[in-house]
């Protein structure tokens, strides 16, 4: 990865600078003053200098002297500056400012480009220059290795810790190989690239810019050989693009060698060796040994990271259960409660301390029973609805069993409190019963209130107008048609709150309709009209309460006959046939044309408790005799003739049975 430094007296132009130049550099900022004691540390590829004054081209000369090789870009103001020494010698490229970010960024390039150059001219100076130098451990004896192994022992025993883990390692290389600069880089999994973790005689500056990409240079090689890689190699490679980049990463850590940590097939992190504080390389046994020490180091590292990461999943899922609205418990293949979460602590009224780590008996019924069922026979529940006693507390519960390779692992139990959920369902219901209970009571009060007006008014002006005959008589016809309307009213409802005790007899049923349509005929209010009767042949008799399915055909023949409009016919229609299980019933079709109720209305006007239905008692008592008959009533349009059907079925069997079945 190429370093870049730039040097700025003006925060605002080192922001602006550090902002258009591209971001797979590793760029560094300083003011022109500090750049020497940068350069001192830190390799650099490219300075970037905002020259105002010859005092700053003095900085710039100081810097040449440093590294050679580094290339220089020096940014110079538009307006004239008179210089004692010329700017073009001492930098490589010239930029007068202002200038863009687009020339800035091409000029970098150009700068890059020499940078290559010189990197390859002193590669190919250097390639057969080099000899190989015995390191500091090669005339050690076998003591001072095996001090080696124990520092490496002592770091491997460093528990979790893996910071603690690397500087005991970085401790023990530096103390037995004498290296003075060494460096660990680890994986920084979010970036997918390898920083810095822990160092000696790195500069700090240094540390926190270094990024290498896993997929790049150095840790690419690493990833792919496995092996250790010399700076020289490298460099004796560099036609290749791969290896010219590789001796870029080694140069930017400072660093001669790169050992890999390796663990089980990934690249933990990698061990950068610069050279020893004497000036010395490091021999192949040397870095053979550490090569190996470093791979138990990986073990233990990844090791350590993976122990963190379950540790780090474990709070996560607990931080979870803690804030689930939801009961869990969790017990695993041995019956044993191994999660029980605040929920849980609060529904149960269990401490968790009191149910943790026990075995699953110690759980309420049926709690316990369902999740060890769930364990053994992989039975799932979902949703179900339990009550635990004594409190017949209502819980919903569901359980799922959790499967391994091959067997079961443990079963789970998710579970919420109904009581409020209940609670407030009664009350609901509650509500809507005394609604419907208010508008049957104002429906009651207003059918009873007409009547009884009639009657009022009549009886107010009786003792004005007794000898008024013809008063009189209209007095004593209408006070008896209220009074029957009353007893007709208080009878519907006594059917429908009480019920009578049913006497059955075998009836036939075209009779009994045929006495209905006659007494309907007989009503003052229903003398004109015309309802059409007719049958099939053979209609069986049915066993039945005559009275009671009487009222039952009348209350619907006078709501069809009083809401048809004057255009309109009624018609009775009677058949037979067998039914579900080939039990014999007969059907009455009651008919009506120009009468079209919409869908919702037919849906409910039997149901006395539905607000849209409370409208004609009589359909509501209809309703309550024939399904005591055994029976059904049903109501559905007539799109042909416009109109609307009443269906009433009834079976041929006993009534009597019938009734006492329910």
């Amino acid at each position: 990865m190429r370093s870049i430094l730039i040097l700025s007296n003006q925060p605002e132009k080192l922001a602006r600078l550090k902002r258009i130049l591209p971001t797979d550099y590793s760029i560094f900022t300083a003011s022109v003053q500090e750049g020497p004691e940068f350069l001192r540390t830190s390799p650099i590829d490219v300075v970037i200098a905002d020259v105002l004054n010859t005092k700053d081209l003095l900085v710039l000369q100081e810097i040449r002297g440093l590294q050679a090789q580094c290339v220089i870009l020096c940014l110079v103001p538009e307006k004239e500056v008179v210089w004692e020494e010329d700017p073009w010698e001492i930098s490589d490229f010239v930029l007068r400012e202002p200038s863009s970010g687009r020339e800035i960024r091409a000029i970098l390039g150009r700068a890059l480009e020499k940078r290559n150059m010189l990197e390859q001219l002193n590669i190919l100076q250097n390639r057969h220059c080099s000899a190989p130098i015995s390191g500091p451990l090669a005339s050690s004896s076998t003591p001072a290795w095996e001090q080696l192994i124990k520092g490496v022992a002592k770091a491997l025993s460093a528990s979790f810790d893996l910071d603690r883990l690397l500087d005991l390692f970085l401790d023990t290389v530096v103390e037995m190989l004498h290296s003075s600069k060494v460096s660990i880089l680890t994986l920084d999994a979010q970036y997918k690239e390898y920083r810095i973790r822990t160092y000696r005689g790195v500069s700090p500056v240094l540390v926190s810019r270094v990024r290498l990409k896993a997929d790049e240079g150095l840790p690419l090689w690493l990833a792919q050989e496995g092996r250790i890689i010399r700076k020289q190699e490298a460099e004796s490679k560099a036609s290749d693009p791969l290896f010219l980049q590789i001796d870029r990463d080694l140069r930017a850590l400072q660093a001669i060698a790169g050992i890999p940590l390796i663990a089980r097939g990934s690249l933990i992190g990698i061990l950068a060796l610069g050279y020893t504080i004497t000036g010395l390389s490091y021999t192949d046994e040397e870095l053979e040994t550490l090569f190996t020490l470093a791979s138990h180091i990986a073990m233990a590292a990844q090791d350590i990271q993976l122990y963190h990461q379950t540790q780090y999943q474990k709070s996560y899922i607990e931080e979870i259960l803690a804030r689930m609205s939801s009961g869990v418990i969790n017990i695993d293949e041995n019956e044993r409660v191994i999660i029980f979460n605040q929920r849980a602590e609060e529904i149960l009224q269990r401490k968790t301390s009191e149910v943790l780590n026990q075995d699953l008996r110690c759980l309420p019924s049926p709690l316990g029973d369902m999740l060890f069922e769930t364990l053994r026979t992989g039975k799932a529940y979902h949703k179900v609805e339990v009550e635990l006693m004594p409190q017949r507390q209502p819980l919903q519960v569901s359980t799922y069993q959790l499967r391994g390779p091959g067997n079961a692992m443990g079963s789970v139990m998710v579970f919420d409190d109904l009581s409020t959920q209940k609670q407030l369902e009664q009350e609901r219901l509650r509500s809507e019963r005394l609604g419907v209970l208010n508008q049957i009571v104002g429906w009651v009060a207003h059918e009873i209130k007409n009547p009884l007006v009639s009657v009022q008014t009549f009886t107010e002006l009786l003792p004005e107008r007794y000898d008024d005959s013809e008063f009189r008589g209209q007095y004593c016809s209408v006070v008896a048609q209220e009074v029957r309307n009353l007893n007709e009213l208080v009878e519907k409802l006594l059917i429908l709150v009480e019920g009578e005790k049913y006497q059955y007899e075998s009836v036939q049923v075209t009779d009994l309709l045929a006495e209905c349509i006659s007494d309907l005929k007989e009503k003052e209010s229903y003398k004109t009209t015309n309802i059409a009767f007719d049958c099939q042949d053979g209609i069986p008799t049915i066993t039945c309460d005559k009275k009671q399915l009487k009222r039952a055909f009348s209350y619907t023949l006078e709501y069809l006959v009083k809401s048809t409009p004057p255009e309109g016919k009624v018609s009775v229609f009677v058949s037979s046939r067998r039914g579900e299980g080939k039990t014999p019933q007969v059907d009455i079709r009651m008919s009506t044309t120009g009468l079209e109720l919409p869908p919702e209305k037919l849906m409910y006007m039997f149901d006395p408790f539905h607000r849209n239905s409370v409208s004609d008692l009589g359909l509501c008592a209809t309703r309550r005799i024939v399904e005591e008959h055994g029976g059904e009533v049903t109501a559905e349009r007539n799109k042909r003739h416009k109109g609307t059907n009443f269906l009433i079925h009834l079976p041929v069997k006993n009534g009597a049975a019938v009734a006492d079945s329910r």
